[in-house]
Formats: structure tokens, C-alpha cells, sequence
């Protein structure tokens, strides 16, 4: 029976047979399953029936249904070769990979002229890990067939897992001619092009692509997700991810994404929550456990990193990602030689890739016979043609190595290029930052910090090192920090999304806000932040807050955390401006890649602390001078923690010693004893700094 213009009329099964058909072709699977299920009930031994009803119920999703329909049909006619192949590949969907393989094998050996039984063994070898078999069964399908598109998109396949992604783009490029509007296919080539760092290339076949279809699959979503990534994209990546997501919310990649994206707009409690989604719907996916490592990572909670790490290689034992952010959480702890250990598995597992050797030169001072060093050394001969984001990384480690053995006139043109290369992909004007010190010098004048001072709060548990960063801030930190009344938290944002500078209305951005303010929503800001440190440390009477660019809040801190102490941390102008140029940052610092850029900044940061010396007492904040503090160590040191109002303790003398993570440009220099080494380093790069000395002018240091 059939509906035609609002009254059913009975059909023969012919007929019936071409309504299904029809219903099937144009998506109406529900309608198509209704009929198939009406003749099967009146002819169960049709098995033309049971194939359609068997491909309905897959492409319902139904697999496990599928295979007992197709089971059924190949019952009926057990060497029919386009059966068999259908249950092979329904098999396989199940889940039942010897099923599957054994089904496909059988089709071959009934029709081995047919593309189809050739291609689905093929499938069915891929996924049992056959590459050689399945590239063998493609090319005999393409030999039957040439214009069959499933064997060469899955030739590609083949291709991408045998690492030669270039092929593979071919391969999908070659299919998507064919049929150009598979969805799969496109995703595929998409895939493989972003990670053959070719992003661009990417985004010029999806973009059109989806503009073009009312409606597309989350993976195509999340393919544009993970190109925007690479650019650095962040918001046009968010929204991929994000769309991907509301139309599959199981999309496991676009959640882990979706964690990226959010930790590097530094909301990494928003960002574990995203890979803790992944985790959940997968619990075997190595990235997913990886992403959730890294956000437990920069929250602090190293011994739950580690431990997700470790899971993603249980997942995954050649997960590369993973083994690098173990070894890098091993040098962030201090244990020089398990990070050691790990990074050359890195370099053991992927010798092309130089991740590995990146670490172990950044692990320690390198000479000029260092395997890592070599090898860096050997990949700059493909300098020219690297992606940008590996050549930055190459350049830094390489003015790194040159620097350590004295090479200065090898190392400074390597720091250049990094830095351009680095700066070409920054969205970034240094006015802004320069038209933020002039409003913050406005509005926070001393009327407006005595205003403050009258919704202050009581709380004596921070304790906030602050100043330009590489100013000798993390040892700073880290004096304190080992002392057993103080727990180092790091760099925290929590001030920063409390005051956002770039919040949508004008008017609820830092300084401006505090203009409007009411009294107890002025007291609630420093609750908040307080309370937020807790979680680092509940038990621990002081946490340390180390974010450098808290200088902009100093007077705000002063004025409504009187009890908190500040410590200023100073060093040459040059040598800090010389030492952020030279270091590629995870994240922020976004002026450090331009000479000018980098000396205006400091200019600002120098600028607004003269005006907190203006309007604040002068028992505000302790200025810790780095030369003095290297060059005098002791008496330096009790003068700090004496400041911070604790009693003395010897631990603050074997910093070094201390156990904690430490996740900044550092890292390793913590975990010596004190050196003076840095004092005036930027003397041998004088000849190379004529912007960056003319730019700041006054603040160079005279001789």
C-alpha cells in the first residue's frame, strides 16, 4: 500500500520495490524502511528486498539491523559477489572486522571482475591494518573501473597513513574531480591538506564548498576548525568547532578543538571542561586524553597531567604529542633526566619531526657536537620552503644553540627571522597597548585609589610578582615559593577576567569600570580573586601571583588588598627587552617580535610605574632589582621574604631545589643555583639593536 494523492492505492511489488528505491535515492530513509519492511512481511525470501531493506537500516545508522538483513539475502544466494560485498562492508560498519574481511574474500572469489568485491576488500584490509593488501585491492577495483571514486578516495587513505600526505591530497583531489560533491571526500582532502601545513590551500576547497550546500557534516566543520587553529584564528576557529558540535554533539574532535581554542584565549578551566566532554564520549581517544593533560597542565595539577598524558599512550602508545608534553612536564618539574629520556623517544619515533630536538636543546646548554644541534642544523637546510609555525620554532632553537656556545653573530640573524617570521602572523598594534597605559594613568589618579581604598578587604594571602616580563620574576617566584608558608600558583589571568581591557561594552572595561562601580561590587572583584586562590592551595596561607603584566592592576591591588604584598621585579632595560625578543613565547608577549614595538612597551610598563611611585605611598610595592639579587644573594633574599611579612627560612636559599612545576620561559634556569651570567648579556648583540636602543631612548642604561 501507498499514499498517492492522499489515498492509499495498493502497489504491485514491482512497484513497491520502485517506491522504496525511490524514497532511499532521495534521504527519505523512514518512508523507504516502512515499505521494504510491508513486502519483506509479505515475501521474506526476497532478497532484492533484503539488500535495500539492509542498506536502508545502515544508512539509518542501524548497522548491527543491516547485517542481519544482508545475512539473510546472502543466505538466499551465497555466492552472489554483490551481496557478499555489501555485507563485508556492513560488517565492517558493525564493528566486525574479521566479519567483514572474511565476507569480502568470499565476493572476490565470486567475482573477482567485479570493482565493488575488489574495492570492499580493500576496506576491509585497511581496517585490519592490511595497507599493502588494501592498496593492492584498490588499484585491482581502478584496474575494473578507473572512475570508481571509493578506490581512490581510498587510496588516499592509504597514502595518509603511510606518512606521504602529499600523495594523498592527490589521491582526494583526484576523487573530489569525480564526484564533487561527496562530503567525505572533501573532508578528507581538507584533513590531510592542514596537516601537510597547507591551511590555506584548505580553507579555499571548504570554504566554498559549504557556502555552496544548505547543509554539510560536523567533520567538515570541524576540518575548517582545526585550519583556522593552525592560523591562529581563534574566533573564525571557535565558531567552526562550535558548529561542528551543535550538529553532532558526540564529535569528539570538535570538542577537543573546541579545548584548544579556549585554552589559548586563556580560559583553561572552560577549556578542561571541553577535553573532560571529549574524554567522556571517548574514552579511548588519545588526543582527547592529551588536551585534557594540558589544560590540568597550565592549571597547575601536574601529577593529574601526568596521569593523562599516560593515558593517551595507553590509547595510543606512539601518540607523539603526548610523549613531548611528558617530557616538557618533566623539565617544568625539575627532572632534567626523564625529560631527557622522553624527548629523545620523541626523536626516536619521529626523527623527521623536531619537536624532540627542540626540547633537548631547550633542556639544557648545548655545544657544537650536540646530536640536537646537528639535527636542528640539518633541518634548516629546508628552511625556505618550512611552514612558518616550524620554521619560527627552528629559528628560535637554533639562535638558542649558536647563543649557548658564543656563536653570537649566528645566533642574532636566527632570532631576527624567527622574530619576523613570528610577527608576520600577529595581529598586534602597540598603540593600543600604549593608549591602555594613558587611560589607566587617568582614571586611576590618587582620587580615585583613595575612593578604592574604602571597599578594600582584609585578605593577606596574596602575595603578586609583577613587572616586565624575563625581569627575573619567576626566580623571584620561586625564592618565595619555597618557603613552606607560600605556594607558587604561576601566572595567573584571574585579575584580567575580572577587568577585562577588551570587553564588548565600553563601559565595563578596565580602568573605566571602576568609575561606576558600587561599593560592594568594588569589594566582591577582590573576594573573587582571593577566593580563586584558594583552589591552588587551599591549605597554604600564601599563593603567589607572578602574571608580569599585573603591573597594570598595581595600584588597584594596593587600594583594595592592602594586606597583600607586591613585589616589583627590575633589570636592565635592555637586557629585558633583549631577552623577551630572543624567546619564543607560548602565548602573549605579542609586542617581542619587533625591536620597536618591543622598546615602546617597555616604555609604557616604565611610564606607568612612575606613576604608581606618583600616586602611591612609598611602602606600596618592594622594587627587587635582578642585578642586585644575583649579585647579592643572601641579604637580597631575607630583605624579599622579610617584605612579604614571613619569618625566615633556609629553603629560600636552595630555590633551586624546590619541587614545583614552572611553566615559563624559565624553566630551566630556575633550577640552577644563582648565576650573574645574564647581567649585561645584551652587549653582544649591541651592533644588531639600533631600533630597539633608539626607541628607548632615556631607559638605556648608561655605561
Amino acid at each position: 500500500m501507498a499514499e498517492q494523492g492522499g489515498q492509499k492505492v495498493k502497489l504491485t511489488p514491482a512497484q513497491a520495490m520502485e517506491k522504496a528505491h525511490e524514497h532511499y535515492a532521495g534521504g527519505r530513509l523512514e518512508n523507504a524502511a516502512r515499505i521494504l519492511e510491508a513486502i519483506l512481511a509479505a515475501r521474506p525470501r526476497d532478497a532484492d528486498a533484503l539488500n535495500l531493506a539492509a542498506a536502508t537500516a545502515l544508512a539509518r545508522g542501524l548497522a548491527h539491523d543491516a547485517v542481519a538483513l544482508m545475512g539473510r539475502a546472502v543466505d538466499l544466494h551465497p555466492r552472489n559477489a554483490l551481496f557478499l560485498a555489501n555485507l563485508a562492508e556492513m560488517r565492517r560498519r558493525a564493528g566486525d572486522e574479521p566479519g567483514a574481511l572474511e565476507a569480502a574474500r568470499r565476493a572476490v572469489a565470486a567475482n573477482p571482475g567485479l570493482a565493488i568485491t575488489q574495492g570492499n576488500l580493500g576496506i576491509a584490509l585497511y581496517a585490519a591494518g592490511d595497507l599493502d593488501g588494501a592498496e593492492a585491492a584498490q588499484k585491482a577495483a581502478l584496474a575494473i573501473d578507473p572512475h570508481q571514486v571509493r578506490a581512490i578516495n581510498n587510496l588516499g587513505s592509504i597514502a595518509r597513513d603511510r606518512g606521504d600526505r602529499a600523495a594523498a591530497a592527490e589521491h582526494y583531489r583526484r576523487a573530489l574531480q569525480l564526484a564533487p560533491s561527496d562530503d567525505e571526500i572533501a573532508a578528507n582532502l581538507g584533513t590531510v591538506l592542514v596537516e601537510d601545513d597547507r591551511e590555506d590551500e584548505a580553507l579555499k576547497i571548504l570554504l566554498p564548498y559549504i557556502r555552496a550546500r544548505p547543509k554539510v557534516p560536523a567533520e567538515m566543520h570541524a576540518v575548517v576548525g582545526r585550519a583556522y587553529l593552525r592560523q591562529d584564528a581563534l574566533d573564525a576557529a571557535e565558531l567552526a568547532f562550535r558548529t561542528a558540535i551543535s550538529l553532532d554533539p558526540r564529535h569528539v574532535a570538535a570538542h577537543v578543538g573546541l579545548s584548544q581554542i579556549l585554552q589559548q584565549k586563556n580560559h583553561a578551566d572552560k577549556a578542561l571542561a571541553a577535553a573532560v566532554a571529549a574524554v567522556r564520549l571517548d574514552p579511548e581517544s588519545a588526543p582527547a586524553h592529551h588536551q585534557a593533560g594540558m589544560c590540568l597542565a597550565e592549571l597547575g595539577y601536574s601529577d593529574k597531567a601526568r596521569s593523562a598524558y599516560e593515558r593517551a599512550l595507553d590509547c595510543d602508545p606512539e601518540f607523539h604529542g603526548a610523549i613531548l608534553s611528558l617530557a616538557y612536564l618533566a623539565m617544568e618539574l625539575g627532572e632534567a633526566a626523564d625529560a631527557r629520556a622522553m624527548f629523545e623517544r620523541a626523536v626516536a619515533l619521529k626523527p623527521d619531526e623536531f619537536g624532540g630536538h627542540l626540547g633537548l636543546v631547550r633542556l639544557g646548554k648545548v655545544t657544537a657536537d650536540n646530536p640536537a644541534m646537528l639535527a636542528l642544523e640539518a633541518a634548516a637546510l629546508g628552511l625556505e620552503g618550512m611552514h612558518p609555525k616550524r620554521a619560527i620554532a627552528l629559528h628560535y632553537a637554533l639562535g638558542k644553540g649558536y647563543e649557548d656556545q658564543k656563536r653570537f653573530a649566528e645566533a642574532w640573524p636566527h632570532y631576527a627571522a624567527g622574530a619576523a617570521l613570528k610577527r608576520a602572523e600577529l595581529d598586534y598594534d602597540i598603540t593600543t597597548f600604549e593608549k591602555r597605559v594613558d587611560h589607566v594613568i587617568e582614571v586611576m589618579d590618587a582620587a580615585m585609589i583613595e575612593r578604592l581604598r574604602g571597599f578594600a578587604i582584609p585578605s593577606a594571602r596574596p602575595i603578586f610578582v609583577l613587572g616586565m616580563p624575563r625581569s627575573g620574576t619567576t626566580l623571584t617566584e620561586t625564592i618565595l615559593a619555597s618557603h613552606p608558608l607560600v605556594h607558587g600558583a604561576g601566572e595567573l589571568h584571574d585579575l584580567q577576567r575580572l577587568l577585562p581591557f577588551d570587553n564588548g561594552d565600553a563601559k565595563a572595561r578596565y580602568p573605566q569600570v571602576l568609575t561606576h562601580l558600587e561599593g560592594s561590587a568594588l569589594s566582591r572583584i577582590a573576594e573573587t580573586y582571593t577566593e580563586g586562590l584558594s583552589k591552588h592551595a587551599p591549605d597554604s596561607p600564601h599563593v603567589t601571583d607572578k602574571m608580569p603584566a599585573n603591573f597594570l592592576f598595581l595600584g588597584l591591588i594596593h587600594a583594595l588588598m592592602p594586606k597583600a604584598r607586591i613585589v616589583h621585579t627590575m633589570r636592565d632595560p635592555v637586557d629585558t627587552c633583549v631577552s623577551c625578543f630572543t624567546r619564543l613565547f607560548d602565548r602573549a608577549q605579542l609586542h617581542s617580535y619587533d625591536q620597536v614595538e618591543m622598546a615602546r612597551y617597555f616604555n609604557g610598563y616604565q611610564r606607568l610605574m612612575d606613576h604608581w611611585r606618583r600616586v602611591l605611598p612609598p611602602d606600596a610595592f618592594l622594587d627587587v632589582q635582578y642585578e642586585t639579587l644575583v649579585g647579592d644573594f643572601e641579604p637580597q633574599a631575607r630583605r624579599l621574604v622579610d617584605w612579604c611579612n614571613l619569618p625566615w627560612d633556609e629553603a629560600c636559599l636552595a630555590f633551586h631545589e624546590t619541587k614545583r612545576s614552572v611553566r615559563t620561559a624559565s624553566v630551566t634556569q630556575v633550577r640552577q643555583p644563582v648565576y650573574t651570567s645574564s647581567v649585561r648579556k645584551w652587549k653582544a648583540y649591541e651592533a644588531d639593536l639600533g631600533p630597539m636602543l633608539a626607541t628607548l631612548g632615556p631607559n638605556v642604561p648608561k655605561d
